[in-house]
């Protein structure tokens, strides 16, 4: 998680795609339960980043995007806490 998502394999970087064009997708507000890793993806794109950790999500912290815009914009980033991840 210290790298960046360019240094990652094809599969790697689509699978953040596919986590981005899926959040541009949705066309009502609804409540998405994911994990560390797929926030942090979402979260460095819509900032623009292309480090894989941009922030440590707490559990069950909540992380806000709109998409009416076209593009990904975080609303709400969720709380943060001194996470250890292997």
């Amino acid at each position: 998680m210290a790298g960046n998502w360019s240094d990652l394999d094809q599969n790697s970087q689509q699978w953040r795609q596919n986590i981005v064009d899926y959040l541009l997708t949705c066309s009502e507000d609804c409540i998405i339960f994911s994990h560390y890793v797929a926030i942090n993806a979402a979260v460095s794109f819509a900032q623009g980043e292309d480090k894989m950790r941009v922030f440590a999500p707490d559990n069950c912290s909540v992380t806000s995007f709109d998409n009416s815009s076209g593009k990904l914009v975080i609303v709400d980033l969720g709380i943060t806490a001194d996470t250890f991840v292997n």
